[in-house]
């Protein structure tokens, strides 16, 4: 192997180790999913809420500051936090996962939202809740899913393939 070889091999390890160290965390995934729920779930009229025997408490505005923590911390576990805050031209497989993101964040934040207020039977409460703990793990499970888009960009861009 020649030295272009060799130096082309080694830069490639190095975006590889680089990638392994790229990502939220399962933590930060299960955050966010968690927030989503009580964000989509605090859409629910308290009146509704305590209906059902849950206690009346400001769930979304919980979810909203937990929310806010997780994406910032997923924004700092992945190098998006730019200052130029352009991160899809560093990142190009968020060009295609991050609309996917914000489209179900507002659908299940839609959904619940109608559920919760429709016209107040217990059943359609619990169906709202259960969009809502459903769009959780949709929200907890793409954020993993853009993590693992930004490595494989990080590999892609070290072996020469972007």
């Amino acid at each position: 192997m020649g030295e272009h070889g060799e130096e082309a091999a080694a830069v490639a390890r190095l975006s590889r180790v680089a990638a392994a160290r790229v990502g939220p965390g399962w933590w930060v995934a299960t955050l966010a999913g968690v927030s989503w729920f009580l964000v989509a779930g605090g859409t629910i009229p308290v009146a509704r809420l305590e209906l059902l025997g849950i206690p009346g408490l400001p769930y979304g505005l919980a979810g909203g500051v937990l929310f806010v923590a997780a994406m910032a911390l997923f924004s700092v576990r992945t190098g998006t936090g730019r200052q130029d805050l352009r991160p899809f031209a560093a990142y190009p497989s968020l060009r295609s996962r991050f609309p996917v993101f914000a489209v179900t964040c507002g659908a299940s934040l839609a959904a619940a939202f109608w559920l919760g207020r429709a016209d107040g039977s217990p059943a359609l409460v619990w169906a709202g809740l259960a969009v809502a703990a459903a769009g959780g793990v949709a929200v907890g499970a793409m954020v993993g899913w853009m993590a693992a888009g930004i490595r494989g960009d990080i590999v892609a861009a070290g072996s020469g393939r972007r």
